[in-house]
């Protein structure tokens, strides 16, 4: 339920510290792998950023053109 919760307010939230969530020491990154195909261009972001995220899901990330 937490995660849930937690996955919800990523998505919502649109504030200027969004990209830089996983930066902070005690931001759970677990689950964020599952958005490596979304959207939303600052939450495929995050997911490159979680250390659960696949090598391939990374190195699609890292060439995509949409991406920093």
């Amino acid at each position: 339920m937490a995660v849930a919760i937690r996955e919800q307010g990523l998505l919502e939230y649109t504030g200027p510290e969004r990209s830089h969530l996983t930066t902070r020491p005690n931001f759970p990154t677990d689950g964020l792998a599952a958005f490596a195909d979304h959207e939303d261009l600052e939450v495929r972001a995050l997911a490159a950023r979680a250390p659960e995220t696949g090598p391939t899901a990374v190195a699609r990330l890292t060439e995509d053109p949409d991406l920093p």
